[in-house]
Order: structure tokens, then sequence, then C-alpha cells
């Protein structure tokens, strides 16, 4: 769905331009879009929003994955050139269709939602940003649901801070004391935002919630905790698992999500996702799927990693390794720890059942280092491999799956360098 101005079509052509993943840079095919494709609804204020249909059979991508964007090409005088005087793009949307198999499986959203505003930071005040003076703020969280603001380019490119409150061409941000906590707020560093915000570029997105990551009435609920489809999260230390209850205790919604701890059996269909935490998915029911979509991220991924376990998804709807081009770039320069011994080194669990279904343990491999005479030793290897081959490359790592990573100590700034382009 996009927002034109009515009349548009005089001298703009608009075109969907498709890809099944995104590449670097990637390869676009493009549809040119006629007005059997759309439908549009006039906005009453001299635009219309144009909706198409059916992206799959227009572009061929049915393998459960693929990103589109909207070309726009303007002839400014009417076409009487037959010249492109000048062309925009729409941001960059994608897919992901995850199976779930009756087993227990990883899984992470790697989408963003639309932005709700975008901006550049004119002043840091303790937690407030300040924008232009004409950015009108005060409606910003009117949809309520929890917000978050990302830095999409500047010198803190992806860091992301909760937002308390939005009002004339201000915003407040949180403060986080821990950005390994479970529970709000959701940042990616310590204390208030930097002075150094000014200038930078940010957009402004709401999280993504339980009940929207794994739509209850798409899923198996059940009057026991037994039986029912489970969701499993690590954080701040420990597991936090919610269960599909059915609500035949008559107590709106029906079928809702429950905290295994929780007698009361609250709704907690509200609880953040924030990006990067991953899940496990227990399918106890039937084979389904999740739908997942989105804007894709522009931008680096900042995902903090505390001491001990943490369970990670990525920022990205791709397949990645942990130090190569492209990769996460999981290295002693950004922080990992390397060791000659498994059990002191950092560590990425990957759950072989993600591949294979119903498969028991991990594939573990671990940061090779610690050896001053062989700094060409230290690499990612693979336990139980006693050639020792470097796996810095192999993809361990998948766009819609969560790994388990064990830090020797935190690594509070890790970040994951963009790895695609339009």
């Amino acid at each position: 769905m996009f927002v034109r101005p009515k009349g548009a079509t005089a001298n703009v052509t608009y075109t969907l331009q498709h890809a099944p993943v995104p590449g670097d840079p990637t390869v676009w095919q493009s549809v040119l879009v006629t007005p059997a494709m759309v439908s549009t609804v006039d906005n009453g204020d001299c635009t219309e929003t144009v909706t198409i249909r059916d992206i799959e059979t227009l572009t061929g991508l049915v393998g459960g994955e693929g990103v589109v964007r909207i070309r726009a090409d303007l002839d400014d005088d009417g076409g009487g050139d037959g010249e492109i005087d000048h062309t925009s793009f729409t941001e960059v949307q994608g897919w992901t269709v995850t199976g779930l198999e009756i087993c227990c499986r990883t899984y992470n959203n790697p989408y963003q939602r639309e932005s709700v505003f975008t901006g550049t930071v004119t002043a840091v005040n303790a937690q407030n940003l300040a924008f232009a003076a004409n950015d009108e703020l005060d409606d910003l969280l009117s949809a309520g649901g929890s917000f978050y603001l990302e830095v999409t380019s500047g010198d803190f490119e992806g860091q992301r801070f909760d937002i308390v409150s939005a009002a004339g061409n201000t915003v407040t941000l949180a403060n986080d004391g821990d950005p390994h906590a479970a529970v709000a707020p959701f940042n990616t560093r310590v204390g208030p935002p930097p002075a150094g915000l000014t200038g930078d570029r940010v957009a402004i997105r709401r999280h993504w919630t339980l009940e929207e990551t794994f739509p209850p009435s798409g899923l198996g609920a059940s009057g026991s905790q037994s039986s029912a489809d489970q969701v499993q999260i690590y954080a701040g230390g420990a597991w936090a698992i919610y269960w599909l209850f059915d609500g035949n205790d008559g107590i709106p919604p029906a079928a809702r999500w429950v905290d295994a701890a929780d007698a009361g059996m609250a709704d907690r269909g509200g609880v953040v996702i924030p990006p990067g935490q991953g899940a496990f998915f227990n399918n106890r029911t039937a084979i389904s799927s999740i739908l997942a979509y989105g804007e894709i991220r522009a931008n680096d991924f900042v995902r903090p990693h505390a001491p001990g376990n943490n369970l990670v998804g990525g920022g990205y709807p791709l397949d990645q390794s942990a130090n190569a081009p492209r990769g996460r770039a999981m290295n002693p320069t950004n922080g990992f720890f390397g060791s000659t011994s498994f059990k002191t080194a950092d560590s990425i669990f990957v759950w072989r059942a993600d591949t294979v279904i119903e498969a028991p343990g991990y594939d573990t491999y671990y940061l090779l280092g610690g050896v001053p005479s062989q700094p060409a030793l230290t690499r990612w290897v693979k336990v139980g491999d006693a050639s020792i081959l470097s796996r810095d490359a192999e993809t361990i790592f998948s766009g819609n799956r969560s790994v388990i990573t064990r830090s020797a100590g935190a690594v509070p700034a890790h970040t994951v360098p963009k790895p695609w382009t339009p």
C-alpha cells in the first residue's frame, strides 16, 4: 500500500520492483503498475491510497520469501520530451514464510514495522530529543503500544531507545540501566541518549508484540499447558514460557497467550519482543506456518550480548556467517573473546532441529584465539572438528531463526554492518 496525490498518474509512472532476497546490490526485476493491478481509496485530501494485492502471483516469488519496492518516475513536463526528470523509491519491504512442523524450533522476526516518523535530531537535552520546529509529534504515539527510536545514520547508527512520550517537536527517551533485561526499556546502551545524536537521522516505529508475532487465531490453543503451543524466550538470565490458552474460563479474549508462571492466566499477548530477541516455538498441535513481513532495516544493527547466555535473532531477512563479508562481524576487534578452550571462549549454539526436524541438541562453534605467536589461528571453529577448519564464512545464522550465544564477558555494542544495498 502507498499514498500518492490524486492525478499523479498523469506524469508519474509507477513500477513494482521485486527480488527473491536482498542483495549487495539487490538485483531488481520490474512490473509496470497498471490500473487493473490496483485498487484505490480517495482519502478526501487530494490524495489516494493505492493497494496492490497478490504480490506473489504478480512477481512469481512463490517460494515463501521476497522483497519489493515501488519506483516512481516523474516526467515533469507531462511527457513532452519522454525523459525521466526524477526517480524516487519507497522503503524496501519483504516477507518470509516460516514452516511450523510439529517440533520445537527457533524463530526470529527480522522485519520492522513501517516508520511513524523520520527526521534529524536538532538538539539533545537530557532524555529529550528535539527535531525541526515544524515537526508536530503530539499524536505520534496515539495508536497505542510501545514505540522505539532507531538511529538510521550518523555516529550512533543502529542504536535504539524506547520512547516515553512525545509532544510538540520533542520526544522523551527512556533511560536504561540494563540493556540486557527482559523488561522495558529495551535500549541498546546504558544511560541517557548521548549528546552526539545531534545531526543524526532517526526513525520511530512501534515494537512487535507476542500476539502479533505469533497470532493466536492461527496456532494451537488448549486448556492445558502440556498440550498447547508454546513460545519460550530467554532474556535477562531467565526463561519465560508462554502457552496458548484456549480461553475455557470464559474470560476474553478466548485464545490468548498466558505466562506459565502466572496462575491468574492474564492475557500476555502485549509482551514486547524487541529487535534481536530470539525465541523457541514449540508446535504441539498441527503443521502450520508464520508469515513475517515489514520494512527491511536499511542501516547497521546493534545487538548487545550479556555475559553468559543470550538468545539472539538477526536484524535482516538474510542468512549470514559469523565473520565473513556480509556476515555479523563477530571477531575480537568487535569485542568477542577467543580462547584455545571451548569452555572459556565465546560460543554459538545452533539448534539442530531448525534444519532436521526433531534432531537432538546443538551444533556448537567457538572462537579459537589466545595464541599470540600464531594470530592467524584466530577463527570460528566447530566443536569436534580436530582439523580446526575455519568456519568464519560458514552460513550458520538463518534470518528467520535464532541461536544461543555464550559470551565470556559483555559485548555491549555489537554492531552488525548492513549486509545489503538496494
